[in-house]
C-alpha cells in the first residue's frame, strides 16, 4: 500500500502528534482556561498543516510526442537555455519553478 504522505514527512508528522496528545492531555488538567481549551486546537491545526504539507497525491502522467512533465507543482517561472556551467559539456534547458507551501513539494 502506497502512503498518501511523502516519506519524508513521517518524523515531522510524528512530532506534531506528539505536541497534539501533550496539548489535549494538559488541556485535561489543572485549571481550566481559555490556552488550555485553545492548545489542542492549534496543536491540531499544526498537525493538520504538516499532513497537508508533505502530501504526495497519486499522479497520472501524460503520454504523447514532445510532453515534458514538471518534476513538482508549482508555477513556472522560466524557460530558458543555459550553456557554460562547470557540470555541463553543452547546452542544455533550464525552467525554474516557484513552490508555494500550498503546493506538493515531493519531487518526482
Amino acid at each position: 500500500m502506497r502512503l498518501p504522505v511523502a516519506r519524508e514527512g513521517l518524523p515531522f508528522i510524528a512530532i506534531a502528534t506528539i505536541i497534539l496528545l501533550a496539548a489535549a492531555w494538559w488541556a485535561r488538567g489543572g485549571q481550566p482556561s481559555p490556552l488550555r481549551s485553545l492548545a489542542p486546537l492549534v496543536a491540531a491545526l499544526i498537525l493538520a498543516f504538516v499532513v497537508y504539507f508533505f502530501r504526495d497525491p497519486e499522479r497520472t502522467l501524460p503520454v504523447g510526442p514532445g510532453v515534458v512533465v514538471s518534476p513538482a507543482d508549482g508555477r513556472v517561472l522560466s524557460v530558458q537555455p543555459v550553456s557554460g556551467e562547470p557540470f555541463m559539456d553543452r547546452e542544455a534547458t533550464r525552467i525554474t519553478i516557484f513552490l508555494s507551501i500550498f503546493n506538493v513539494h515531493v519531487q518526482r
